[in-house]
């Protein structure tokens, strides 16, 4: 892949492309034995958390692929808010970016997929050579009957990050099919180790629209309300 660019392209980020979904009920403690930062130390409020895998065809900071861990939600100022606390991508590009408009803590990677079948495809992940999350994914043919105005689901990030908390609310579409999470291995401390745990629901999402606008800064200091 070819890096377009290593410089901070400001928002907004309009992406295309497709990937997977899978939702979970994360347990506390596999939550908070996670490196978290400090503005998130004892505020994990539980919820629906994802796995996902991204494929992005077009972004303004060129294609790349993604693998995210968002946990669940967290108390920010006294509202609950989906975090992102694991993202790694396959550009320079959007780290430098993710970091710098919306505090999100990607960390560079490298991706390999391959076919195994008509529906189904094995994504690797690796950090300095060595593969530290390897997934075999399947997914059905008819598409669910829905196209949804906010994708995944209506949500705001909060990303805790240099001057307070920065607050995206994302907006897209998706065509969506049910998928499955045949085999996961992850080995290392780069990512949490799912393996032993059930996804409520997978879903990949093929073709999608998705937008992260300009987010708004909450700065000061973070009392919870307690």
């Amino acid at each position: 892949m070819t890096e377009p660019r290593s410089e901070v392209v400001p928002p907004p980020g309009r992406l295309t492309g497709a990937g997977y979904v899978f939702g979970y009920v994360f347990p506390r403690e596999l939550v908070e034995a996670q490196p978290l930062p400090n503005e998130l130390r004892g505020r994990f409020c539980g919820g629906i958390g994802a796995l996902m895998l991204v494929d992005y065809a077009t972004s303004p900071a060129g294609p790349y692929r993604e693998l995210v861990f968002l946990p669940g939600r967290f108390e920010v100022r006294g509202r609950r808010h989906p975090v992102i606390t694991r993202i790694f991508v396959s550009s320079e590009a959007s780290v430098r970016s993710g970091r710098a408009n919306w505090a999100l803590p990607k960390e560079l990677a490298t991706f390999e997929s391959e076919a195994r079948g008509p529906r189904r495809e094995r994504i690797r992940v690796a950090s300095e050579d060595r593969i530290f999350f390897e997934a075999e994914l399947e997914w059905g043919l008819l598409p669910l009957p829905m196209l949804v105005p906010r994708w995944p689901f209506p949500f705001t990030l909060a990303q805790p990050g240099a001057g307070g908390f920065r607050l995206t609310t994302l907006h897209g579409s998706a065509i969506a099919r049910r998928a499955r999470l045949v085999s996961l291995r992850v080995s290392g401390h780069q990512f949490p180790d799912l393996a032993l745990l059930r996804p409520i629901l997978g879903v990949r999402v093929a073709p999608f629209r998705l937008v992260f606008p300009s987010p708004r800064v909450e700065s000061g200091d973070d009392s919870g309300g307690r």
